[in-house]
C-alpha cells in the first residue's frame, strides 16, 4: 500500500526548496499551529526533532525538522485553488520549515495489516511542489525503532512524543564499532553505561526465556550470559550496580567478595617496561629490554624442563609473558654491566635505573598490584580470571560482568595498569580468533576516558606511561573490531580525547554538554545538516540524550530509562544542603584514615631501606643522572 494514498489527510504543505543536506517546506495555512489531530494521535507540531514525511513510488522520505520560522509572502499560500488567486497582493504571514532528510520508510503489506520498515539513506530525493504528511503513531513507531526488527534488540528509552514510542538499539552495532558516552558531569553518563549493560543483560534472559530454554524457575536462576563485559572504573561507581547478575570485582583493596587486583609485572612488554622506569634510550633501555629477555628464556627453558612432550619451538623476546621473579631482575642488570661494560659510567646509569625501580617497588599498594603473592598464577588463570572462560572451565563461577577498580591505584602507575590490562584483554582475543578462527565478543568500558587516551597526551612533551596507554587504545579503536573487541568511551571531555580515538566510534549518545570546544568537536564528526541539531546540548535534561551514528538509524532524541536507586553507579550530587542542616549526619573522623595513611608510609619506608640495602645500590650516583 503506498504512502501517497494517506497524503489527503495528512498533508500539511509543500516543498519549496530542495538541496543535498537541506530542504525547505512551506506549511499551509491550515496545517497544525501546535497539536496535529490529524495523524490519529495528538502529535506535537510543528516542534525541532520531529519527523515528516515525502511520499514517493517506493514508499517516503523520513526528513528531521530541524527548524521553524515565519517569512513574509505576498500572497497566502493554500493548496492552490483559483480563488487564491484572486486575492489582493498583500503581505502575508506563511511558516517555513528546514528539514534533513534521513532515510526511507517503506511499506510492508501482509494481508490486512500494512508495517513499515526504515532504510538508512535516501533512495529518491524529493522534488519541488512535492507534498509534505505527517507520520501516524505506527510510522512513528517505525522510525524510531531502526532499520530491522530483529529479536536481538533492546530498549534504551522512550522518543520524547505524547505516545512515548520505545526506542531500541542493535547490541552488534552499538558495541561492535565502538560506541562514546559525552555529557558533562552529573548529566546521566554513567547511568546510561550502566543501563545499556544491565538492559542487554535483561534482553538475554528475556529471549532465552522465550525460546523455552529457561521456562523452569530454577534453570532460568542458574543460567549466565556468555557475555564479557569489562570496565575500567576510575572512580569505583560500578561496584553495586550489577549485583544481582553476578560480577566480578577486582580492587587494591578487595572485601569478602571482591578479587585482588593484580597485574604482575611479568605481564608488561618491553615498551612498558621503559615507561615504567623512564629508561633513557641511549644506555638504559637496551640493558633492561636484555635483562628482561634473559629472565623469560630461563623462565621458559624451566617450563619446557617440566613438560619434556612439548616440541614446540618457540622465540622469546622482551614482550613474551612468561613468568619471572621481580627482585631478579636488578642481579640481572648487575650481571649484563659486568659482563658486558664494566666501566664506570654505565654501571652508574643502571644504578640510578636500579634506584628508580627499588623507589617504585617501594609503594605498598604498588607491589601488591604488580608482585602476585600467588605462585600458582599462571597466564591461563589470569586470563580466566579477567576475560572469562567458557562454561566447562575449571576455575570458577563464571559472570557475565568484570569490574576493575581503579580509585586506589597510585597516579604514577595507572596509566601503566591500565595500558596492560587493555592490551592484555586485545592480544588474548587477537590470538583467540587465530587459533580458533572466531570471534569471542567482548566489550571493553574505559570511564573517564579523558585521563587515559588525551588528546595532550598524544603528543611528545607527555610522560612515556600515558603515551604507551593512548598507543593500546588507538589501536583496540583502529583494530579492535575485527578481533570482536567494543570500546565504551565515558568521557565529560570530548575536546580532550585522541582525535584517533574519537574518530573510530561509530556510535553517539550525547547528554548534556555545555563547554564551546567540547560541542565543536561533537559537530565535527556528525554531518553538516545533522550537526545543527546539537544546539541543544547545552540544554538538555539530565537522563535525555541524542542517539547517532551506526547504532542509530536516525538521529534519535531519548528518554533514557531510569535505573533503579539501588542499581545506579556511585556518583550522587553532594548533598551540600541536607549536611549543613543536620537532615544527614556527617563526622570527619579522620582517625581510621589516618591510621590506613601513616601506615602504608611507613611500610614504604621500611621496604623501601631493606630493599636498597639488600641490592646494594649507590644513592650517591643518581644526583649526576
Amino acid at each position: 500500500m503506498s504512502l501517497l494514498q494517506f497524503t489527503d489527510n495528512y498533508c500539511v504543505g509543500a516543498i519549496e526548496e530542495v538541496s543535498a543536506g537541506t530542504i525547505k517546506v512551506l506549511l499551509d495555512v491550515e496545517a497544525p499551529h501546535a497539536i496535529a489531530l490529524n495523524s490519529g494521535s495528538p502529535i506535537g507540531f510543528p516542534r525541532i526533532n520531529g519527523y515528516i514525511l515525502v511520499p514517493n513510488a517506493i514508499g517516503a522520505t523520513v526528513c528531521l525538522i530541524v527548524s521553524v520560522e515565519i517569512k513574509r509572502v505576498s500572497l497566502p499560500q493554500r493548496k492552490g485553488t483559483q480563488e487564491d488567486f484572486d486575492l489582493l497582493n498583500l503581505p502575508f504571514s506563511s511558516r517555513i520549515m528546514k528539514v534533513i532528510p534521513l532515510g526511507t520508510l517503506q511499506p510492508q503489506s501482509s494481508g490486512v495489516k500494512t508495517s513499515y520498515v526504515l532504510k538508512r539513506g535516501v533512495d529518491v530525493f524529493p522534488s519541488v511542489g512535492d507534498l509534505v504528511i505527517v507520520p501516524n503513531s505506527e510510522q512513528i513507531s517505525a522510525i524510531v525503532g531502526g532499520e530491522t526488527q530483529t529479536e536481538g534488540r533492546i530498549v534504551i528509552g522512550y522518543c520524547p512524543t505524547p505516545d512515548r514510542v520505545p526506542v531500541y538499539v542493535d547490541p552488534d552495532k552499538i558495541f561492535g564499532r565502538h560506541l562514546a558516552v559525552l555529557g558533562n558531569t552529573g548529566a546521566g553518563k554513567s547511568c546510561s553505561v550502566a543501563g545499556l549493560i544491565r538492559w542487554s543483560l535483561d534482553a538475554v534472559d528475556r529471549q532465552k526465556m522465550l525460546l523455552g530454554t529457561t521456562e523452569d524457575d530454577s534453570e532460568r536462576k542458574c543460567f549466565v550470559p556468555n557475555s564479557r563485559f569489562i570496565i575500567l572504573d576510575t572512580n569505583g561507581e560500578y561496584l553495586q550496580a550489577f549485583r544481582e547478575y553476578g560480577v566480578s570485582v577486582f580492587s587494591v583493596e578487595p572485601s569478602s567478595n571482591e578479587t585482588a587486583l593484580e597485574v604482575p609485572a611479568w605481564l608488561w612488554n618491553g615498551e612498558e617496561w621503559i615507561a615504567f622506569t623512564k629508561a633513557s634510550p641511549g644506555a638504559q633501555a637496551p640493558v633492561l629490554l636484555e635483562a628482561l629477555r634473559n629472565l623469560r628464556a630461563e623462565s621458559n627453558v624451566s617450563a619446557r624442563e617440566s613438560q619434556p612432550d612439548n616440541e614446540i619451538e618457540s622465540i622469546i623476546d622482551e614482550n613474551t609473558p612468561l613468568r619471572f621473579d621481580i627482585h631478579e631482575l636488578l642481579e640481572r642488570l648487575d650481571q649484563l654491566v659486568l659482563d658486558k661494560a664494566p666501566e664506570q659510567s654505565l654501571r652508574q646509569y643502571v644504578n640510578t635505573l636500579k634506584l628508580r625501580i627499588s623507589g617504585l617497588l617501594s609503594n605498598r599498594i604498588l607491589r601488591s598490584i604488580i608482585m602476585s603473592e600467588d605462585s600458582d598464577l599462571t597466564l591461563e588463570h589470569w586470563l580466566a580470571r579477567y576475560v572469562g572462560w567458557g562454561e566447562n572451565h575449571t576455575h570458577g563461577q563464571r559472570f557475565p560482568v568484570s569490574v576493575i577498580d581503579l580509585s586506589l591505584v597510585p597516579s604514577e602507575i595507572i596509566h601503566i595498569i591500565v595500558s596492560v590490562l587493555a592490551r592484555m584483554i586485545f592480544e588474548a582475543l587477537q590470538r583467540y580468533k587465530f587459533q580458533y578462527k572466531e570471534e569471542l565478543p567482548t566489550v571493553l568500558v574505559l570511564d573517564e576516558a579523558h585521563n587515559f587516551v588525551c588528546r595532550e597526551i598524544a603528543g611528545t612533551s607527555s610522560s612515556p606511561a600515558s603515551q604507551v596507554c593512548v598507543n593500546v587504545f588507538e589501536r583496540i579503536a583502529r583494530e579492535g573490531r575485527k578481533f570482536g573487541l567494543g570500546l565504551v568511551l565515558a568521557s565529560q571531555r570530548p575536546s580532550e580525547l585522541s582525535p584517533t580515538v574519537l574518530s573510530q566510534c561509530n556510535t553517539f549518545l550525547l547528554h548534556r554538554l555545555v563547554n564551546d570546544h567540547d560541542q565543536e568537536i561533537v559537530k565535527r564528526m556528525v554531518p553538516d545538516g545533522i550537526s545543527s541539531l546539537l544546539r541543544e546540548l547545552p540544554g538538555l535534561p539530565t537522563q535525555r540524550a541524542f542517539l547517532l551514528g551506526w547504532g542509530a538509524s536516525i538521529p534519535t532524541l531519548v528518554d533514557i530509562l531510569e535505573l533503579p536507586k539501588v542499581s545506579r553507579p556511585s556518583s550522587p550530587d553532594p548533598a551540600y544542603w541536607d549536611v549543613w542542616v543536620g537532615n544527614r549526619e556527617r563526622n570527619a573522623g579522620w582517625s581510621a584514615i589516618v591510621r590506613t595513611w601513616q601506615n602504608e608510609c611507613s611500610d614504604d619506608e621500611s621496604h623501601s631501606s631493606e630493599f636498597k640495602s639488600r641490592n646494594c645500590i649507590d644513592e650517591s650516583s643518581e644526583e649526576h643522572f
